[in-house]
């Protein structure tokens, strides 16, 4: 559960960052503006959930992740004690 969790709100507080860089890269409008003007262009012009499209793929994905990296450690450190 706490790997689940954790995996989750990691996603959810890089995404708008994720969308960010990948907007600075790939849209020739936002050529020469910086991190800070792209993310508050962005939500001028298509408002704070914009920051999150395609947020389900990463969430699910880190959610399930850490989930199993979190038990894989707990099952390895008591095999080993």
């Amino acid at each position: 559960l706490a790997g689940t969790s954790g995996g989750i709100l990691g996603a959810l507080a890089g995404h708008p960052f994720d969308t960010a860089k990948v907007r600075l890269q790939a849209m020739p409008s936002m050529q020469g503006a910086s991190l800070t003007g792209c993310i508050a262009r962005t939500i001028r012009e298509e408002g704070f959930l914009a920051l999150y499209k395609g947020v389900l793929s990463p969430v699910g994905m880190a959610g399930f992740l850490n989930a199993i990296v979190f038990s894989v450690e707990s099952s390895s450190a008591r095999l080993l004690q």
